[in-house]
């Protein structure tokens, strides 16, 4: 990908055509991402976006403000991110290009679901899917699989389990091995009280897709679905593979994450107890209230007494209070 972009980057040199520069950018962009070169991410981004405003490109510069939204996401930096895919809202909505428009809103629907304004985000969602779904557009796989994360963070198992498997099929139809790990890994959390069978072919799922080296959230992955077929020892290790690396790229939700199942798996209550402050140092640090409550549950059930209570009791009533039932 990188020898044909290059490629294309010295053509659109020659031809000193901003439009093709902008696209060229944006495509080093998602390279960069990829490689976990989030400097040389940024850059190629704001590369992207200068030439697309030279250019008037209406349609890449949706598209590039809903991908530095992205971005930003990755980093927990929600505010910035809403900022960025509030002008790529509007400029999708003054020009009608539905399936940016459906793209920034998938984002934003899960920023909404970090910040815990969970209704909001299902909102989002669900106008994002019904765009993609009215033009026929596999990336409706990506706003069901935020939409799954909702409705489970909202203890509606039904209805999460239903968009986990559509986005299953649709990542499927694409070979989509980035969509498929997440989503295997989030349906089989789901249901790892309920269908053992479903999980162990989950697993075998997500084994076949991708080598986890080098990708945090491909560890992450990893951890969870070994977490839910009970291979705890396989879990924990997965889990600290992927803080290390997370950490090392500011993804700070996923190292969030991935803390929370390494104290799930620690050997003794004092390591699991450290893993868990981290894990709630870097929630809070994001802003997410979900993230930091359901560490605050985990942190009680290893305490005694009024302590533990007190503490499971706040946390159960913001939970409520957010709407996220199930966790509740």
């Amino acid at each position: 990908a990188m020898s044909v972009a290059e490629e294309a980057r010295r053509l659109a040199e020659d031809a000193a055509d901003p439009r093709s520069a902008a696209t060229v950018h944006t495509v080093l962009a998602m390279i960069a991402a990829l490689d976990g070169d989030r400097a040389a991410n940024d850059v190629h981004y704001l590369r992207a976006l200068e030439y697309a405003d030279r250019a008037g490109d209406v349609m890449q510069l949706i598209r590039i403000r809903s991908n530095r939204s992205s971005h930003f996401l990755e980093e927990g930096d929600l505010d910035t991110a809403l900022a960025e895919l509030d002008i790529a809202l509007r400029l999708a909505d003054m020009s009608g290009y539905d399936v940016w428009r459906a793209m920034a809103l998938t984002n934003r629907g899960e920023c909404l679901l970090l910040k815990g304004r969970l209704d909001e985000s299902a909102r989002e969602l669900l106008q994002a899917a019904d765009t993609f779904r009215r033009i026929g557009s596999a990336h409706e796989k990506y706003t069901q699989m935020v939409l799954g994360d909702v409705y489970a963070t909202r203890g509606d198992r039904v209805l999460a389990r239903v968009a986990y498997e559509r986005a299953i099929e649709l990542a499927e139809a694409q070979a989509d091995a980035q969509a498929l790990v997440h989503v295997c890994a989030s349906l089989s959390a789901l249901v790892a009280d309920v269908d053992p069978e479903l999980v162990a072919r989950l697993t075998q799922r997500v084994d076949g897709l991708a080598s986890p080296a080098g990708r945090s959230r491909v560890w992450l992955a990893h951890a969870r679905v070994d977490l839910a077929r009970g291979d705890d020892a396989a879990a924990h290790a997965a889990a600290g593979d992927a803080v290390t690396e997370a950490l090392g790229r500011n993804l700070r939700a996923v190292a969030a994450e991935a803390l929370e199942v390494r104290a799930a798996t620690a050997p003794d209550p004092a390591s699991a107890m450290r893993a868990l402050d981290e894990s709630r140092g870097l929630w809070t640090a994001i802003g997410s209230p979900i993230g930091t409550a359901r560490v605050d549950v985990a942190r009680a059930a290893l305490l005694d007494g009024a302590s533990a209570t007190a503490l499971a009791t706040a946390a159960a009533e913001r939970l409520d209070q957010l709407g996220a039932k199930g966790l509740a």
